[in-house]
């Protein structure tokens, strides 16, 4: 299984990759823990933590855009990365169906972490300037 992928190691607070870059790859964490969040209005909206045994990156792969969130790393953490190219092939080896349903759960994932940190960013707005009507708490 790690046959091909490659061996990666991040300090605390290294990003691992920015929301908006192309994907260079799929990460499967080996120790460690990773943050995975976007940037609305300037501020990071966590997304999730992930660590020991778990994969991230996987979205841009499956669907063919840029990265939907960044990924930093919280502590010393060692990642195996596969690369797009063995990622796809993986992929293609898949069943067409189950194909179809991993695309089209990636495409829901998309819109709904959209539609979460964009209420999150502005649910934070509002606890700054007042309540939905601008009154100060």
């Amino acid at each position: 299984m790690f046959d091909d992928m490659e061996p990666l190691h991040f300090k605390p607070g290294d990003f691992i990759f920015n929301e908006g870059d192309a994907p260079i790859g799929v990460y499967l964490i080996s120790k460690g823990k990773v943050q995975i969040f976007k940037t609305k209005g300037g501020e990071q909206i966590s997304l999730g933590e992930r660590g020991f045994n778990e994969i991230f990156g996987e979205m841009a792969l499956i669907d063919n855009e840029d990265r939907s969130a960044s990924a930093k790393a919280l502590e010393d953490t060692w990642c195996y990365m596969l690369s797009p190219s063995a990622f796809n092939k993986k992929l293609q080896d898949a069943d067409p169906f189950i194909r179809g349903i991993v695309k089209m759960l990636v495409k829901s994932l998309r819109t709904t972490t959209e539609t979460h940190t964009t209420a999150k960013a502005k649910q934070k707005g509002e606890s700054k300037t007042g309540n939905l009507f601008g009154e100060k708490k």
